[in-house]
This record gives structure tokens, sequence and C-alpha cells, in this order.
């Protein structure tokens, strides 16, 4: 007795947008990216990009087990791959090293603003200016008190002004990060080098220092300074056309 072969029908092809564990690690993927590429940019607020990613990839790994288990009750398809696994474990070691940076330097920056203030030097963060670079009066850090202790004011923070009251010239490559300001520096004409890393600086005044023509040399590189101050300095009228030529957009008062 004959019988027709019922023809194997294709299992039906997965549309884009349909969920399923990779494409949502690939998401979040990409969103500990565009994290990571603010906390370059400084879309977000000093610390707040690591705890969302933190807080993204908890969450995810929580929905992935429920996810899980519900597809064993009721029998939903649930596919995780080795290929899955091995993007996760990046994600989670990405996440990891950030947090652990983040730390260390928060760590460091701390050790070094107790440092600066024990030598009378001026400190302030960043969430304690505003855009026009002046002291807001009694400004704590932006985030829950539990956050502030847990993290501390340096995880939240930058420092973004440092005036040096004594004759004493301290530079540290802990500050470079956000440093936007410096203030009645005292420099002889060896310091300025130092200088060269703090590629986010501002406002820089070395009025009545050592300074000299050839000392203008190291802020050459420095695109983003809005403001420095030369008054009473051994540098001439030539070498601030010259340093005029290399920033265009910085202001000088001599």
């Amino acid at each position: 007795m004959e019988t027709d072969a019922q023809p194997t029908q294709p299992n039906p092809k997965r549309r884009w947008f349909y969920p399923t564990p990779g494409r949502l690690l690939v998401v979040l993927l990409a969103l500990e990216g565009i994290l990571l590429l603010s906390e370059r940019f400084q879309w977000i607020p000093t610390g707040w990009s690591v705890l969302i990613a933190s807080a993204s990839v908890g969450i995810t790994i929580v929905l992935m087990l429920l996810w899980f288990i519900f597809a064993l009750i009721f029998h939903w398809r649930f596919q995780f791959s080795i290929r899955s696994l091995l993007l996760l474990t990046v994600i989670v070691a990405i996440l990891c090293s950030w947090i652990t940076m983040e730390l260390k330097w928060a760590r460091e920056q701390k050790e070094l603003v107790q440092t600066l203030k024990k030598r009378y030097v001026f400190v302030e963060y960043n969430y304690e200016m505003n855009s026009n670079g002046i002291r807001i009066q009694g400004t704590i850090p932006p985030v829950p008190t539990w956050l502030q202790k847990v993290f501390g004011d340096d995880f939240f923070g930058t420092v973004a002004n440092v005036n040096f009251t004594s004759k004493e010239t301290i530079f540290d490559t802990a500050l470079n990060r956000n440093l936007t300001y410096f203030s009645n520096v005292h420099v002889t004409d060896y310091d300025l080098k130092p200088l060269e890393g703090l590629k986010e600086l501002k406002y820089l005044h070395l009025e009545k220092t050592k300074v000299t023509d050839d000392d203008l040399v190291h802020l050459e590189g420095l695109n983003q300074l809005k403001l420095l101050v030369l008054t009473d300095t051994k540098v001439t009228g030539e070498g601030v056309r010259k340093l005029k030529k290399a920033l265009p957009n910085c202001k000088i008062e001599h």
C-alpha cells in the first residue's frame, strides 16, 4: 500500500525582532559601549555610567534566569548557546574591569586630595562649580546619601580646581582626568612640562611666576584651554603671539 509522503516543513525563520538570549546580550553589549563613551565624553555625571552599566547587567541576568525558569514550566523555547555564554563572559569582564578602574581612580584621587589639603592647597570638585567656574556654596555630590556612603565623594566627582596658596609646585597625573583649573601656580622654568598631559585643562593662572617664552611650548597641545593668565611673568609679546597661533581659541592675558 502506497502512501503519499508528507513533505517536511522547514522551521520558520525567526524575525529580526524575535527576542532570544543572544540578541538580548548583543543589546546589552551595545549599551555598555555607549555608557563607556558617555564616561569618556562626560555625557553623564561622573560615576553614574558604571553604576547604570552594573544595574543593566544585573537586571539582564535576573531576567534571563526568570526566562529560563518560565521556559521550563511552560515549555517555551530557550536556547542559550556557547556563543551567548562567551558574549556574557565578555560583558561581565568589561564591567568588572571598569568598576575596578573607577574604584582605583577614586581611591588615588582621595589620597591625593588629602595630601594637597595638608599642604594648604585649595581643592574644588566639578560638582562644586557651575559652568562658568564659579563655586556653588554647600554643594554635595548629586547622588543619594547611601551611594555616597558606599562609594565616597571621589567616586562621583573629579577635581576641577586646584589653587596653590603656598609657593610649592605639585603636579600629579592623578588629577589628569577632568582637571579644568590651575590657579595661582608657582612654577619655575622646569615645571610646566607636567602640564602637557592635562588635555582637559581650560583655565590656567600663571601670574607672578618665572615662566618664559621657552616654557610656553609645553602649553601648545592644550587645545581645550580657554583662558591663560601670564601677567607679571617673563613672557614677551612675541611669545604670546606664537602661543596664540597654536591656541587660537584661548584668551591670553599678558
